[in-house]
């Protein structure tokens, strides 16, 4: 009853006296279920938007990820791979071992990117070795 007077309050048309308390009960209702049910659509929606939001940032970070650590590295190009085997051997008097642990180094850091480099060192190091 107290909503009906306050709807009476914003609502002048409902103050003529040929509508009947009945119909200005419903009409209250009515206006009451219309504000909940919009509200309730408008909190889904802004629910939406915020979880699709977060779905697209994992997908990018995912994407990044897979970039970084697995695309990018085998764009290095062999001659760099191939000059810096080359500085291993000339450097270490066991290269292959030198190049396993610049390899478990990046592993055990977990950089991706670098152990992917490293790995691909390593085959060239060990390429060189059994080319002598």
């Amino acid at each position: 009853m107290q909503l009906a007077k306050s709807i009476d309050r914003y609502y002048g048309f409902l103050k003529i006296g040929c509508i009947s308390s009945f119909l200005r009960e419903k009409l209250s209702q009515v206006l009451v279920n219309f504000m909940i049910d919009l509200i309730l659509e408008i909190a889904c929606w802004l629910l939406f938007a915020f979880f699709c939001g977060q779905l697209l940032i994992f997908i990018g970070l995912v994407l990044w990820v897979i970039w970084t650590d697995a695309i990018e590295p085998r764009l290095i190009s062999s001659t760099e791979i191939d000059h810096v085997a080359k500085g291993i051997i000339d450097s270490y008097p066991d290269p292959e071992q030198e190049a396993f642990a610049r390899h478990e180094r990046a592993w055990y850091g977990s950089d991706g990117a670098e152990e992917t480099y490293c790995y691909r060192v390593r085959k060239a190091v060990r390429r060189r070795l059994e080319g002598r």
